[in-house]
């Protein structure tokens, strides 16, 4: 009776180990594509390293998984990866959101030019022809 209670408590624990190992998979290749993807789309809306920190931080970080998944250390190489993408993203956002603030600016100097020309226009139109 002894030997088949050990069996499976060792079958148990095998178990148990087989799970845990299974719990630390290695950062997929999908999770480095994807952060390489955010910063290929940020790169492509405009933003480079020397303009802007984000973008150099997400290179950083990218380059920082890339070591640590190959010396074994997946969590800190799926964390790096995963802050390397929000990195591109906050890089991409700050690029559009400055390409909206420019668009802005020239459509109020657009609006201001048209006013000023309709007062023009009104100013002639309405003075007194004199014969």
């Amino acid at each position: 009776m002894a030997a088949p209670m050990i069996l499976r408590r060792v079958a148990a624990l095998a178990a148990l180990m087989l799970a845990a190992a299974c719990s630390t998979t290695p950062p997929s290749a999908e999770s480095l594509g994807e952060s390489r993807s955010a910063i290929e789309a940020a790169r492509a809306a405009g933003a480079d390293d020397a303009q802007s920190a984000d973008m150099a931080l997400a290179r950083d970080k990218l380059a920082r998984a890339e070591v640590a998944a190959r010396a074994g250390d997946h969590a800190t190489a799926r964390r790096l990866a995963e802050q390397s993408a929000l990195d591109a993203q906050v890089a991409r956002s700050r690029i559009a959101a400055e390409k909206s603030r420019r668009a802005a600016a020239e459509m109020d100097a657009t609006l201001a030019a048209l006013r000023d020309e309709m007062n023009r226009n009104a100013t002639v139109t309405t003075s007194p022809v004199k014969p």
